[in-house]
């Protein structure tokens, strides 16, 4: 699971737990950490910060909290991920993260879009 070096300590253990509850184990992947597509058996690309809008042909219209070399390291590893035939889950920034590997574009203010957007989770799955 790719996790934020900033707030991925408090995600991945719920996470881990879960996977661990499903019969899996969890590996922490973060730009701090050496990563290996081949140690894994799918990909889960977690949430937090905003994606660039470099990375989708946009321009940053908006204050947001980026981490580029975040945005560099999952766009590898969904596209690694998915050449390999192996399942993807994106929660959240990784869903979003996963629409953008796979020749997406996002809005980069989705409250402008709708006064409900603050209601829509966002999870997607790619894989067999």
């Amino acid at each position: 699971m790719t996790t934020s070096v900033r707030s991925g300590w408090r995600i991945f253990p719920l996470v881990a737990l879960n996977l661990w509850l499903a019969g899996a184990r969890g590996v922490r992947w973060n730009t701090r950490r050496e990563v290996e597509m081949g140690q894994v058996d799918g990909l889960i690309v977690g949430g937090g910060d905003d994606i660039s809008p470099t990375l989708y042909g946009g321009d940053v219209k908006i204050t947001a909290r980026l981490d580029l070399d975040r945005d560099a390291l999952e766009r590898q590893l969904v596209e690694q991920a998915i050449t390999a035939g192996k399942p993807v889950l994106g929660i959240c920034r990784g869903a979003q993260m996963l629409n953008i590997a796979l020749g997406g574009t996002l809005h980069q203010d989705a409250y402008a879009l709708s006064e409900n957007s603050r209601y829509i989770c966002c999870m997607t799955f790619a894989g067999k």
